[in-house]
């Protein structure tokens, strides 16, 4: 049962996205603006460019933990406060990277910025099963993805013009007063929709880890574990691990490669790294439009998109060498079709967990997923790009995006069949 729903209540639902966007944009500043530092840190001997490698090291730790733990923690705690705390965290950490210039000091710090970080994703999330209806719910899934290359491009600008004429310590400063600013937006925004959120706690039906219903109406009463294993989660986990190797990994790789096969100068490169993801996120919108309009089964939709990444890739491998727009072409269709998976698989699918208070839970272990493989095949690809050529890193991204799509029609069928047992 969901509230009536008027125009009031609607613009309640808009309130929701809006807070929602708004602070996980601005999470990209103070989790993206270290990379930016790091060779006025070097210049000043703070640490070397091996030390400075451990503490992103550290970020990617905490975080890809941070997604199992707080997706299980925030199915306990309200969103209302697992955000706030994890804004109020970010703030703090990027402001003591400021103020404690020591290299041991800032590995530790930035681990718990990487932890707190962590904090967002998932409640967002739970946010938008609990609160938002059916219709609402789906709208906010696909366009919460454009914070992320807004939030991607503010993350590259600020850092960049403080440079231009302060040092480092201020970049740390700026995106800390950002995050608190962020901070303030939610706490003022959660006061604005307490009344909606106090008539959707009245509506609830079915308590946290409570009873569900299965098709025939009798009770029962499932353990975690078995709900992972009746809805296929440790197989859609398969689909997120190849999403990772092919999303996050090959992006940042991709301004390397163009660089190391053209010639293409610092400013291209710089340049195609800001405008990836911007180009990419349109992958969301065409991965809902097959769902809704032609397959209504979001792991059949993985497959086409799989499918797409790999003719990309095909043709990166017959003719990409040949003209670097050609190429940076190709890697954005393939990167898109990517995105468009991604928001299947950590949106869409947890979606399905809604009335077992578990989106949040299932959201973070996907993730964590695709985090493992992207941190694991972004070496990978680095060391072998360095040893045996791109050639043969292209044909690897060739070769995972038809084992993604061979992986997710083999599953589809099965998830269409359990997707709405709980839900």
């Amino acid at each position: 049962m969901e509230p009536k729903d008027t125009a009031e209540r609607r613009r309640e639902h808009g309130r929701i996205f809006i807070l929602c966007f708004t602070i996980y944009a601005f999470s990209y500043i103070g989790r993206m603006n270290y990379s930016a530092c790091i060779p006025s840190i070097i210049n000043e001997g703070i640490f070397d460019r091996a030390f400075g490698g451990y503490i992103t090291t550290a970020y990617l730790i905490a975080y890809g933990a941070g997604q199992l733990i707080n997706g299980y923690v925030s199915t306990r705690i309200s969103p209302r406060y697992m955000i706030g705390i994890g804004l109020a965290g970010v703030a703090v950490s990027n402001l003591f990277m400021g103020i404690f210039p020591y290299k041991y000091a800032m590995v530790v710090i930035w681990a718990f910025n990487g932890f707190f970080n962590s904090m967002l994703w998932t409640p967002l999330i739970r946010a938008f099963t609990d609160w938002l209806p059916e219709k609402p719910r789906a709208r906010a899934g696909v366009n919460i993805s454009v914070s992320i290359p807004l939030g991607t491009l503010a993350a590259y600008l600020i850092p960049a013009l403080i440079l231009k004429h302060f040092d480092w310590r201020t970049v740390f400063f700026v995106c800390s007063g950002c995050l608190f600013l962020a901070f303030i937006i939610w706490c003022v925004g959660m006061r604005t929709i307490k009344d909606y959120l106090a008539e959707i706690a009245k509506c609830e039906t079915t308590p946290p880890g409570g009873s569900v219903y299965d098709h025939s109406g009798s009770d029962v009463r499932d353990g975690f574990g078995r709900i992972l294993i009746r809805m296929c989660v440790p197989l859609v986990a398969i689909i997120c691990f190849f999403n990772g190797a092919l999303k996050d990994s090959v992006t940042s790789w991709t301004p390397t490669y163009l660089f190391d096969t053209f010639s293409i100068n610092d400013f291209q490169a710089s340049l195609i790294t800001t405008l990836l993801p911007i180009v990419s996120v349109f992958g969301a919108y065409v991965a809902r439009f097959l769902d809704d309009r032609f397959f209504k089964n979001e792991l059949a939709v993985c497959g086409v998109l799989y499918g797409i990444a790999a003719i990309a890739y095909i043709a990166l491998n017959l003719f990409g060498h040949t003209n670097v727009i050609l190429s940076a072409a190709l890697i954005s269709i393939a990167l898109s079709a990517m995105w468009g998976v991604n928001t299947q698989v950590l949106t869409f699918i947890p979606f399905y967990f809604n009335k077992l208070h578990k989106s949040s839970a299932i959201s973070g272990m996907l993730n964590c997923t695709a985090y493992i493989a992207s941190s694991t095949c972004s070496s990978v690809f680095g060391t072998l790009a360095e040893s045996v050529g791109w050639s043969a890193v292209t044909a690897i991204w060739l070769g995972i995006a038809i084992a993604g799509t061979v992986a997710s029609f083999v599953i589809a069928p099965i998830w269409k069949k359990r997707r709405n047992r709980y839900s």
